[in-house]
Order: C-alpha cells, then sequence, then structure tokens
C-alpha cells in the first residue's frame, strides 16, 4: 500500500552518488515519518537495486502464504519498517527493522524455500558487504546484526536458559530490549506467535551478577551467575517472585 503520508519523501537522486551521499540519502529516507514510502518510490521507478540492491533483493523472494499474507519479502519488511517507525526514532532500530529479514534473500531454493530456515544468520554477511560498499556507522551495523541474529529466537522464547542467552548477548551492546521487542512485535503479521517481553526479566538478570558470594572467580563466578539469572527467570516465567 502507497504512503499517504504529506510530508515530503527525503530528495530522490537520479544517479548513484558516492557512498557518503548515499548514506545521506539512507537517513533521511529512515528519517521519513512513513520510511517505506521511499522505497517503495525506488522500487515503482525502476531505480532501487541500483542503490539499495540489498532491499531491492527482497521484493524477488516469496514467503509462506501462511505466515505472511502480506505477500513477499519486501513487502513484509516494509510493513515491519512503519510498524517500528511509528514508535521509535532512532534510525539505528529503523535500521535494523529494514534489514531484519535480509538473509531471506540467500535461501537456497531447494532448502524448503518458502520457509527460510536460518535466515537470520545470513543476515550478518549481506550488512557485511553492504558496510564494505557503503559504510555504515558501527553502532547501525552492531545493532541491525543483533536483531537479525535474535528476531527469530525471541517469538520462540519458552525457558529461563533461553532468556539468559539472549539478554547476555544483547546487555553489553547499543540495542536496548525493548527496541527488541518492538521489531519482534512488528514482525508478527498474524498474531498467532506473539514474542515475550524480554523487559520482565532484565532486573533479574542484572541483579544475579550484584549477589556473587565472595571467592568466585573466572570460570567459576560466570557459572554461578548464569545459574542465578536461570533460576531468577525461571520464577519469573512461572508466574512467581524471583529467589534471593
Amino acid at each position: 500500500m502507497q504512503s499517504k503520508s504529506k510530508e515530503p519523501i527525503t530528495a530522490i537522486r537520479s544517479s548513484v552518488g558516492s557512498p557518503q551521499e548515499m548514506f545521506a540519502e539512507l537517513a533521511g529516507a529512515l528519517a521519513h515519518p512513513c520510511p517505506s514510502a521511499y522505497f517503495r518510490a525506488r522500487l515503482g521507478d525502476g531505480t532501487l537495486a541500483a542503490h539499495f540492491p540489498e532491499v531491492a533483493a527482497l521484493a524477488d523472494v516469496p514467503q509462506h502464504p501462511g505466515y505472511h499474507p502480506e505477500g513477499n519479502a519486501f513487502e513484509h519488511t516494509m510493513i515491519v519498517l512503519d510498524r517500528v517507525a511509528r514508535q521509535s526514532a532512532d534510525p539505528r532500530v529503523r535500521f535494523a527493522a529494514l534489514v531484519h529479514d535480509m538473509g531471506k534473500t540467500l535461501t537456497p531454493p531447494a532448502d524448503n524455500y518458502l520457509w527460510h530456515t536460518g535466515h537470520e544468520h545470513r543476515v550478518a554477511a549481506i550488512l557485511d558487504r553492504w558496510h564494505a560498499r557503503m559504510p555504515l556507522p558501527a553502532d547501525w551495523l552492531t545493532v541491525a546484526k543483533l536483531v537479525g541474529e535474535l528476531h527469530m529466537q525471541v517469538p520462540c522464547i519458552k525457558k529461563a536458559e533461553e532468556v539468559v542467552d539472549v539478554l547476555e548477548k544483547m546487555l553489553p551492546s547499543p540495542l536496548a530490549v525493548e527496541d527488541l521487542v518492538l521489531i519482534c512485535q512488528a514482525d508478527d503479521m498474524t498474531g498467532n506467535k506473539p514474542p515475550v517481553d524480554l523487559t520482565l526479566f532484565v532486573d533479574a538478570f542484572q541483579t544475579a551478577a550484584a549477589l556473587a558470594p565472595p571467592g568466585l572467580a573466572g570460570n567459576n563466578l560466570q557459572a554461578w551467575i548464569k545459574d542465578r539469572r536461570c533460576m531468577a527467570i525461571a520464577h519469573i516465567l512461572a508466574g512467581s517472585p524471583p529467589a534471593r
């Protein structure tokens, strides 16, 4: 669906500019109240592949209709991007929404194509090639790679150990827990598999390290902290207060 926003779309270049100029154009597109408007316009006039080939490639990627009634991966990405933009103005978060499913463009056709199994593990390589062509800010890359890796993991969380694994990857990074949850919620097209709200576990996760007994160090300390985190989060998942 075309954007009805009356806000002007960032100026569209007729030719590919320098990497710095193209990054400025990308940043302007993502800053728009309806960021999909730029990418839809580019796709419509046939220039998206020359400017942002990674985004254009999504238009050729079919998806399983049972989980993606909206159609191909480009259409899905535009919906996710606009949903995220309605709640976050952070360009890193919007960029992560734009690229979260790019691993689907590398799914081997013979590999159960509509399911795109393992596509989350292919996002980082695509971003590295993008960065080599058009340098991206380091924090944009970090956030986007984490979202690409974790966006399929969060909706499948059932155990405390799975929560701990995700938070251990996230909390040393610039990706906020609430922003990962936001993207995962936006990514759910059917409402049948809402992601767990990771923000419910952050306090218990962070508190565990402060409770470590004196004398523990190295691997023993890390193992104790992880066990304590798993215990506290298991209590929350079960609906009871964390043990102290």
